[in-house]
């Protein structure tokens, strides 16, 4: 069962499918009648970035690693292209063009993607808790065969937001009593991150290992993903899609034997 789609009926993504139909239907006739003297140039434009947008759009949804990435990253670039053409439609009067990048700013700062609410087995896991249950040296004969999934994540990562409903489907998915699912917020514990579990945090853009997925057996770590050099440095090209994730980690061989 994938993750509910109600989840983007949010004020985040309902107020964001407003501004951006908000163009087509309204603004840009508006625009053509209170700025006339660049109606052949917004025209023009608006031919060319709906082109762009078209092309953009497709390869960000093939490279997608699931529905919320991509619906985030979409949302930013049709917004940006909407400030381009209402620059073209009120150049040289800028009035009009920076009210719009006031109100984009603000939407950036105060309308943020919303944090996964639903169903889930994973749990909210401490330093001291992955210290005491996952990284211990010493293990009981039951407690050596469970396996710990372990999402490494923090607020800052969008990234990590846009995971979050895949992780916790899975989690609902692949749980049992010898594979148990974790999360660790390293926004709020950066020293755990790169001295316990080798994620660093400093790699940003296509190398940032912030969100990765780590799993853990008998305090070792078996095998991550995405995939990451031997400093943690994500690998270009590594995903994190559902498949990636539950392939990875071998997750349907653990839930057969279970």
């Amino acid at each position: 069962m994938a993750p509910p789609l109600a989840r983007f009926l949010s004020p985040y993504h309902l107020t964001h499918l407003v501004v951006l139909l908000a163009y087509p239907l309204l603004g840009s006739g508006w625009l053509k009648v209170a700025f006339p003297r660049n109606n052949e140039s917004l025209w023009q434009w608006e031919k060319q970035i709906a082109a762009t947008c078209v092309a953009v759009l497709l390869m960000k949804f093939l490279k997608k690693d699931n529905l919320d990435q991509f619906l985030a990253s979409a949302i930013m670039y049709l917004e940006a292209s909407l400030l381009a053409l209402l620059y073209v439609a009120t150049r040289p009067d800028f009035g009009v063009f920076g009210v719009g990048v006031l109100v984009s700013f603000l939407g950036c700062a105060f309308l943020i993607p919303p944090r996964y609410s639903g169903a889930t087995k994973a749990v909210p896991m401490t330093p001291a808790g992955l210290h005491s249950q996952i990284l211990r040296p010493e293990w009981t004969k039951s407690d050596a065969a469970i396996q710990w999934v372990v999402l490494v994540h923090a607020d800052w990562s969008s990234n990590s937001t846009a995971l979050e409903p895949t992780f916790h489907d899975i989690s609902m998915k692949y749980t049992t009593d010898n594979v148990k699912f974790v999360t660790i917020d390293v926004g709020r514990w950066p020293e755990t991150a790169e001295a316990t579990l080798g994620v660093p945090l400093d790699a940003t853009g296509p190398a940032c290992a912030v969100p990765s997925i780590l799993l853990f057996k008998k305090g070792e770590e078996l095998v991550r993903v995405p995939r990451a050099y031997l400093e943690g440095t994500k690998i270009k090209g590594s995903r994190l899609r559902a498949v990636d994730i539950v392939k990875g980690l071998g997750l349907e061989e653990a839930f057969e034997k279970a």
